[in-house]
């Protein structure tokens, strides 16, 4: 249910999950998502991504930037899966950035803006038109809200829905954040000349890219990953 499409399950999976704190090697949820590992593999891997409808995109990019964050033993980053993962999800960001072109990947990615780009939109002369993107569902949350739980001020900050394009390339900076955060010594010290090697440029100019973006959240996520390739 983590890689569910709509943001408030999305949301409460992980909230339930951690239960309001970080995971530790004896949490009992830790050690549950753990023992499913070829299962949780399964949802996340079993169908390429550029396959999947824009809300399932967000739920899987999302749901892997969180297991990654939490329990980074469970797929090590030199898993092939993951490495495929990451260098499509590289691919359709550099593609609707403009950094690259691949004809069979034309409206299946959304720019550093939150847009996407479809060929019946492509002008003849190749200049590209924009789409907007619709919110995750009808009522959706247009500002972070504090939900209070008791008179003992216990409360749970709900942040704001965004629209699928824009928390599709938040989720993405948050997923290369979080590799680079918990395997940082295989990220930055692989060889060139080796998958994990060949993808490290590529998510470093996804970063400094996305500093440019009109969506200031997907520029505070860019900012943030940066603070640890630059620390």
């Amino acid at each position: 249910r983590v890689t569910f499409c709509r943001f408030t399950v999305r949301f409460g999976m992980q909230y339930f999950v951690l239960g309001g704190a970080p995971l530790t090697p004896g949490n009992n949820a830790m050690r549950l998502m753990s023992s499913h590992a070829s299962a949780v593999k399964r949802a996340l891997f079993s169908r390429s991504l550029r396959l999947l409808p824009l809300p399932e995109q967000v739920g899987v990019v999302e749901a892997l930037a969180f297991m990654i964050s939490q329990v980074p033993g469970m797929i090590p980053i030199a898993d092939q899966h993951l490495l495929a993962f990451l260098s499509e999800l590289l691919k359709m960001c550099s593609i609707a950035d403009g950094e690259m072109s691949d004809s069979n990947l034309a409206g299946l990615a959304v720019d550093k803006n939150g847009y996407a780009i479809t060929p019946q939109n492509q002008e003849s002369s190749g200049a590209k038109k924009l789409t907007s993107l619709a919110h995750a569902s009808i009522a959706f949350l247009r500002k972070e809200c504090i939900l209070n739980m008791d008179s003992d001020g216990y409360a749970i900050i709900i942040p704001e829905e965004l629209p699928h394009g824009v928390q599709l390339r938040v989720s993405a900076l948050k997923l290369f954040n979080a590799v680079i955060r918990r395997h940082a010594d295989e990220f930055f010290d692989a060889d060139s000349s080796t998958p994990i090697g060949n993808i490290r440029p590529h998510v470093i100019s996804l970063l400094f890219r996305s500093l440019v973006s009109n969506p200031h959240q997907a520029v505070t996520a860019a900012h943030e990953a940066l603070r640890g390739v630059l620390s």
